[in-house]
């Protein structure tokens, strides 16, 4: 049973655009394809299109602002709130939490801080 190749699209006035496609050839040439198929799924480089025009980019700004919004709410002790909208379905997500301490430690048993793109961290909420 083939998979269509998944599309991953951000928004044409990101500024890290050579950032990110540089970041993403480095991980895809040396990620673990686990199982076989996910390099044929996971094949395409991103692309970059105007959130003006493509509704889902807006759906997704939307819900990446309030995802954030909540977290900032959790680690600063503030009220959570509850979505403006009704959710149809759960979407799945995972959450990753680290520190500046852990970035480093992490990219030093890696051995990533060696290269261009990995060594620039942002911190803070």
């Amino acid at each position: 049973m083939s998979q269509e190749p998944i599309s991953f699209i951000y928004d044409d006035q990101m500024h890290e655009k050579a950032t990110l496609i540089e970041a993403w050839e480095w991980g895809h040439a040396r990620s673990r394809h686990d199982p076989p198929q996910l390099k044929e799924i996971m094949s395409r480089i991103p692309s970059f299109e105007n959130d003006k025009r493509v509704l889902p980019l807006q759906a997704a700004d939307f819900l990446a602002w309030w995802l954030r919004r909540n977290f900032v709410a959790q680690v600063t002790g503030k009220e959570i709130l509850k979505p403006p909208f009704e959710m149809k379905r759960s979407i799945r997500r995972m959450d990753c939490q680290f520190n500046e301490a852990q970035l480093r430690d992490l990219a030093k048993k890696t051995g990533t801080l060696k290269g261009s793109i990995t060594a620039r961290f942002g911190f803070g909420v």
